[in-house]
């Protein structure tokens, strides 16, 4: 029996197969057979992009068809582009899984345990709810699977009927939007900014808007001082369940899945055609209300907002990135066209990575990108790191010998990146269980820090099983400065911040899994050749043992490394003197 996903755990017998590894840590060894996620997605970009492309072009012409909305096609991507790319790419992912599986184990005859499709209730009002359930929800990956056999493979499987005697509900309640803060203290907030906003709105005195910004309060004002402009709060709360009333509108749904079915292969190359038809259903499913049913609710509250409208410098660090209301407030603002977009880096991988879709979705969809210190081309301006960050002293208080940061990533993929994708992030957590082992086994006092998620590995639970010595609770970057060596396992912030820092960090990955650009790989090299950069054990445990002997602190600082390093952060990792300083000149230089 296959199983696409672990709905039916307790009905399990030996020699069944798992379409995708469980998340549970205690039966990860149970199967007999498993099957893995391709993790050779370069091969497969293009083709995700041409799709993803070409439905954006044809939400465009339908809102403006049959909706009458008003919108340019960058506005489009604002506003459609989180979702639509993370959807696309999600059901690209479970098809290259079914693929895959077809492939090695054959799905001729397979008995599949199948959930009639009318059980499902599928009802999201915002976007942040409707892409964490693609990655999240079993209940939501089960009916994806179910829909692309139907479509691709329903000749050849066996479908086991499940009996269930009531619906299966998935809607904003069980993924909720993070974006939308409904505690009485940040509503207060919001609405005491919101009162502040229409003052300064009526007198014409404000020309930007910082939204989720990562910028320091002192930072933003004489940003806005520089170009003329007074400062307001601009922070969004998104949707508001009571201002979004429309249901599901099956009339509309319809309308919208005939047109995309009647339009979308047209413009496909023909190797991509076989997916339309199953896409385009699911797609019609999960769309959220606030980019169909509601979407004049929505340009009705973000008009609400009472943020300039023309001539406006925008500028956010995160909420590009399913921010419902905000994301609108944009589209509407560049159909004025001489306001500008800015999207501020606010982590690690972009710039370096051999793919990162969220990177690239960025890129597209801002005027300018502002990164940490690498420039690709005149839309990437380097402007540092905004966080408040600042080197630690030459001389610290140290009490944790190694810290050693693991992450995890969501159970199910839904953006492409060079990283370990779906369940290869086992292959990822067990090369660090092994490592992790071995240096405690060498007498090295190692603290871990992990960045557990929920609803995905459990990788908590996984370490919990061979150490006691985790720290949650301090702040990161006290416990970082605390330590006398970092070891950062994967391609984020982490790295950068701490190396920025100037805080003894050793980068520990496999290079399969974290693949860089060209770009990068010259660096990158040189990181290696001074052993700050390390991919097997072996290496590791001699560069630490070094380091240890002659001092850690001698080590980092040795002539060298020091240039290498302070070389590595000028380009991915700059820690400006003063932020809104550099702002300013970079503005200036490059004529904004």
């Amino acid at each position: 029996m296959l199983h696409l996903t672990d709905l039916f755990l307790r009905s399990f017998s030996k020699g069944d197969l798992l379409l995708n590894e469980s998340c549970d840590p205690n039966i990860r060894e149970r199967f007999s057979k498993k099957n893995k996620q391709i993790s050779n997605y370069p091969l497969h970009v293009k083709n995700i992009d041409e799709i993803y492309e070409n439905l954006l072009d044809l939400f465009f012409e339908y809102l403006k068809n049959e909706f009458k909305f008003k919108i340019t096609k960058q506005g489009i991507r604002i506003l459609y582009g989180s979702w639509l790319y993370s959807f696309v790419i999600a059901i690209y992912d479970r098809y290259l899984i079914l693929k895959n599986f077809d492939k090695e184990n054959s799905l001729s005859n397979q008995i599949i345990p199948y959930i009639p499709m009318e059980k499902f209730n599928i009802n999201f009002l915002s976007s942040y709810s409707a892409v964490f359930a693609l990655i999240r929800s079993s209940n939501i990956n089960q009916y994806i699977f179910q829909t692309l056999i139907d479509y691709l493979y329903h000749d050849r499987i066996n479908k086991k009927q499940i009996e269930i005697n009531k619906l299966i509900n998935v809607t904003d309640s069980e993924f909720p939007n993070a974006n939308f803060k409904k505690s009485y203290l940040r509503v207060f907030i919001f609405n005491l900014q919101k009162y502040i906003r229409k003052f300064i709105f009526s007198l014409s005195l404000n020309k930007c808007v910082f939204c989720f910004s990562y910028l320091s309060l002192s930072d933003m004002f004489r940003i806005c001082l520089n170009f003329n402009s007074v400062y307001i709060p601009s922070e969004i709360n998104d949707l508001n369940p009571f201002d979004f009333q429309n249901e599901k509108d099956l009339k509309i749904r319809k309308k919208l899945e005939n047109f995309l079915i009647n339009n979308l292969s047209k413009n496909l190359s023909e190797k991509n055609t076989f997916i339309v038809k199953p896409l385009i259903k699911i797609l019609v499913e999960l769309t959220p209300r606030c980019l169909l049913e509601n979407l004049n609710d929505l340009s009705y509250v973000s008009s609400g907002l009472f943020l300039p409208v023309q001539n406006t410098k925008i500028f956010t660090a995160n909420s590009y990135y399913l921010n419902d209301v905000f994301c609108m407030y944009v589209a509407n603002n560049k159909v004025l066209t001489n306001s500008k977009f800015f999207i501020i880096q606010h982590g690690g991988n972009y710039g370096n990575a051999k793919f990162n879709s969220s990177e690239k979705h960025q890129r597209l969809s801002s005027d300018y990108y502002l990164t940490w210190g690498w420039v690709e081309d005149n839309k990437t301006i380097d402007i540092g790191i905004c966080k408040k960050l600042k080197a630690v002293k030459k001389v610290r208080k140290t009490n944790i010998e190694i810290l050693f940061i693991t992450m995890e990533l969501e159970r199910y993929t839904y953006m492409l990146m060079s990283a370990p994708q779906g369940s290869d992030w086992i292959d990822y957590q067990k090369f660090l269980e092994a490592t992790f082992k071995g240096l405690r086994e060498e007498k090295f006092d190692i603290v871990l820090r992990p960045k557990p998620k929920s609803n995905c590995w459990n990788s908590l639970k996984r370490w919990q099983t061979i150490t006691t010595k985790i720290d949650l609770k301090t702040n990161f970057f006290n416990l970082c400065s605390k330590s006398k060596l970092v070891i950062s396992t994967y391609n984020a912030a982490t790295y950068l911040e701490t190396m920025s820092m100037n805080i003894p960090t050793i980068i520990y990955w496999d290079p399969n899994q974290w693949e860089l650009r060209d770009s990068a790989k010259n660096i990158f090299g040189e990181l290696k050749s001074m052993n700050v950069l390390i991919h097997d054990y072996e290496h590791l445990l001699e560069t630490l043992n070094y380091a240890k002997k002659i001092g850690y602190e001698n080590w980092w600082n040795y002539p060298a490394r020091k240039a290498v390093v302070e070389k590595f952060c000028n380009e991915y990792a700059k820690l400006p003197k003063s932020y809104h300083k550099m702002f300013v000149k970079k503005f200036i230089y490059n004529g904004l």
